[in-house]
C-alpha cells in the first residue's frame, strides 16, 4: 500500500511540473509575437517611404495603388474613394501633362504672334504719322520763307507746332528735316528743344550744317 501511494504522489508531482512548464514558456512566445509585429510595422513603413520615393521622382504612381486599396475599407472605403473617380496610370497621367504643356506653348505662341502682329500695325502706322509730320514740317518751313510780316505770324502761329511734330519724329526723321530748314529757322527748333534731345538730332544732320548750326548757338549764346 505505502508503494502504490508513493507512486501516487511521484504522478501528482509530475503532473504538477507538466503544468508549470506551459506556464513559462508563455512570456518567451509573447515577445516572438511583438518582435514580429514591430517587424512587421517596419516593413510596412519601409515600403511605403519608397513607394513615396518613387512617386515623387515619377516612376510609379501610388495614387491608383491608394484608391485601390482603400476603396477597400470598411464603412470609410466608398466616402474617402468614391466608387465613380477615375484612376489614370503613371503613363496616362504623363500624356495628359505633355497634352497641358503643349496647349499653354500654343496659346503663348499664338499670343506672341498676336502682339507681333500688333506692334507691325503700330510701326506701320508710326511710319505714316512721321511722313505726315516731316511733309508738314517742311511745309511750314517754306512758308517761314516769304514776306517779313508772314514770318511773325508763322512764328507767333505755328512754330510750336513745329516744336511739337518735332518732338514726336525720331531722331534720324527729324534731322532729315531740320537739314531742309533754313539756318535761322532750324537754330530757333534746336534752341527750343531739350539739350539732349537737340544733340542726338545734330548728330544724325549733314556735319556741315551741323557745324555751322552749333557756331551760329554758340554764338547768339555768348551775345
Amino acid at each position: 500500500m505505502e508503494a502504490i501511494d508513493e507512486r501516487s504522489v511521484d504522478r501528482e508531482e509530475g503532473q504538477e511540473e507538466l503544468s508549470q512548464k506551459p506556464g513559462r514558456k508563455k512570456p518567451k512566445k509573447k515577445k516572438r509575437a511583438v518582435g514580429c509585429a514591430l517587424l512587421s510595422l517596419f516593413i510596412i513603413m519601409l515600403a511605403c517611404g519608397a513607394l513615396f520615393g518613387l512617386h515623387l521622382l515619377g516612376i510609379v504612381d501610388i495614387r491608383s495603388i491608394t484608391y485601390k486599396a482603400g476603396s477597400h475599407l470598411p464603412f470609410l472605403g466608398d466616402r474617402l474613394f468614391p466608387p465613380g473617380e477615375v484612376v489614370i496610370t503613371p503613363e496616362e497621367r504623363r500624356i495628359q501633362e505633355l497634352q497641358e504643356y503643349e496647349k499653354q506653348i500654343n496659346s503663348k505662341f499664338l499670343e506672341l504672334q498676336r502682339k507681333e502682329e500688333e506692334l507691325e500695325k503700330k510701326e506701320r502706322e508710326l511710319t505714316l504719322m512721321e511722313e505726315e509730320l516731316q511733309a508738314r514740317a517742311r511745309s511750314l518751313a517754306e512758308m517761314t520763307q516769304t514776306p517779313s510780316s508772314l514770318e511773325l505770324q508763322v512764328e507767333e502761329e505755328l512754330f510750336p507746332k513745329v516744336i511739337a511734330i518735332i518732338q514726336e519724329m525720331s531722331t534720324r526723321r527729324a534731322a532729315e528735316v531740320l537739314n531742309d530748314f533754313t539756318d535761322s529757322l532750324a537754330v530757333e527748333v534746336l534752341k527750343a528743344l531739350p539739350p539732349d534731345t537737340a544733340g542726338a538730332i545734330l548728330g544724325r544732320m549733314d556735319a556741315a550744317k551741323a557745324a555751322r548750326l552749333m557756331e551760329q548757338m554758340a554764338t547768339e549764346k555768348g551775345e
